[in-house]
């Protein structure tokens, strides 16, 4: 699986390895532009989300690099998980509720972790 999220915040490295166990416990490898070895970033994303299975993306604090790849994915026809921190609901943009979105609480990651392998193991 392929994961977009914003590589600042004080939380991604928590949640990136949330992430990567959970897609693990399912067979799957997890991936990030982040750790990949090209030059051109937006290169890299595409063939992350073009060669992903899944994509999953955590769109908490609306980072517009994070919508513009969930769109990319949205448009391939990915199946895409939609996380954000449920602290940060109401700034979503309106197009991101008609998804499947996984609301969680950084303070309660065994739930994250239990909503995203269902969503996992639901999608085949």
């Amino acid at each position: 699986g392929f994961v977009l999220m914003p590589y600042g915040p004080d939380w991604f490295a928590t949640v990136l390895d949330l992430i990567t166990k959970a897609l693990g416990g399912h067979g799957l490898r997890c991936q990030t532009a982040k750790n990949m070895s090209g030059g051109v970033i937006m290169a890299d994303v595409w063939k992350g989300i073009c060669s992903a299975r899944l994509v999953v993306a955590d769109i908490t604090g609306n980072n517009p690099n994070v919508a513009y790849e969930t769109a990319l994915a949205d448009a391939l026809g990915k199946p895409v998980a939609i996380l954000c921190q449920r602290q940060f609901e109401r700034e979503l943009a309106f197009d991101f509720y008609g998804r499947r979105l996984i609301l969680y609480d950084i303070t309660d990651l065994p739930k994250l972790s239990a909503d995203l392998g269902g969503w996992v193991g639901s999608i085949g």
